[in-house]
């Protein structure tokens, strides 16, 4: 295996690679709670479906509650105490995290 090396004869400064990774940054897609909140809902509620007769089903429950897991950890510290209670339980949960 061989690797290769940039060599530059005018090397970048760190100004020239913070001004790169700050225009990349402008390109990367955002959400906001509320399309996070509608996606996740979403997802639980199919999978909450699916988990419907046991047996297999049980791993779409599972899923489901990771998918909550997912969200509450992302959007911890500001999410609504309504949209945490209806999530888990779509999700099955016994009750909301905190």
């Amino acid at each position: 295996m061989s690797f290769q090396q940039e060599i530059r004869i005018n090397p970048r400064t760190q100004a020239e690679i913070d001004a790169e990774r700050a225009e990349a940054a402008l390109h990367q897609p955002t959400l906001s709670y509320a399309q996070v909140t509608a996606a996740a809902a979403k997802r639980i509620e199919n999978l909450a479906a699916a988990s419907v007769g046991g047996g297999v089903g049980a791993v779409y429950q599972e899923r489901a509650v990771g998918a909550y897991l997912m969200w509450h950890d992302l959007t911890k510290g500001t999410h609504s105490s309504a949209d945490n209670e209806r999530l888990s339980r779509l999700a099955g949960m016994p009750e909301p995290l905190k």
